[in-house]
């Protein structure tokens, strides 16, 4: 089931390379997902994939930047496509 947990922001001239954002900020996120039992973060963001390697370790728990979403989408998309074909 999907759940929605509010927004988390950070200002854009505050990042840093290793999760995309301070590690406050990143804590931050890592503690949501604990409070709300979540099993996936998406970031509305292009992540790097070591950032995504990162942040999912951090939290325990999947995370999916922008790109990987539409990629996704797809990829279930072309699934479907396929059993409807077989």
């Amino acid at each position: 089931m999907l759940k929605s947990w509010p927004r988390l922001r950070q200002a854009a001239h505050a990042t840093c390379q290793v999760f995309c954002w301070h590690i406050g900020k990143a804590e931050e996120i890592q503690q949501a997902v604990e409070a709300l039992s979540a099993n996936l973060v998406l970031v509305n963001h292009e992540l790097s994939p070591s950032q995504t390697r990162n942040l999912s370790a951090l939290c325990g728990c999947r995370v999916v930047d922008r790109t990987g979403l539409i990629l996704d989408i797809f990829a279930q998309r072309a699934e479907a496509m396929k059993e409807i074909a077989s």
